[in-house]
């Protein structure tokens, strides 16, 4: 079995499923998204983010191992977009 966080570090460690995972899960990025443009890349942390999107912080670590793992959620989102 291959371990996928050796192979890709930087992609969330599940995607939702269910339509209430989905929610939260797209919450968080938007509001990691108005922390980005707000504070900066080296100011915003996986703290302010949960508590911004009034999720625990596990919740958020459950998709997201770390702050750059989000941005790189983001870049993909853009990108599909366009």
């Amino acid at each position: 079995m291959v371990n996928r966080a050796t192979t890709s570090p930087l992609v969330p460690r599940r995607r939702p499923s269910q339509e209430r995972s989905r929610r939260k899960f797209d919450t968080m990025l938007a509001v990691a998204r108005d922390l980005l443009i707000e504070v900066g890349f080296e100011s915003m942390t996986c703290e302010e983010i949960a508590a911004r999107a009034d999720v625990p912080i596990g919740t958020l670590y459950q998709f997201f191992a770390n702050k750059y793992v989000i941005v790189c959620e983001l870049d993909r989102q853009d990108t599909v977009a366009v």
